[in-house]
């Protein structure tokens, strides 16, 4: 895991991610319900749109 990444809920994450792209949430109150900083959020909903690879180790491991 890269240093300074924090660990997310894999499933927050994207759902988060769908209620932003279906216009149902805002990016902000999807960061909040995540636990990521706003800025973050942008920047890895952008990578996922993008077919960016995400940070290893990103989300929580069950």
């Amino acid at each position: 895991m890269a240093q300074g990444v924090k660990r997310i809920d894999k499933e927050k994450f994207y759902k988060g991610l769908d209620e932003v792209l279906t216009g149902t949430k805002s990016m902000s109150k999807a960061a909040k319900e995540i636990g990521i900083s706003l800025p973050t959020a942008n920047k890895y909903f952008n990578m996922v749109v993008k077919g960016e690879e995400l940070p290893d180790g990103l989300f929580k491991e069950d």
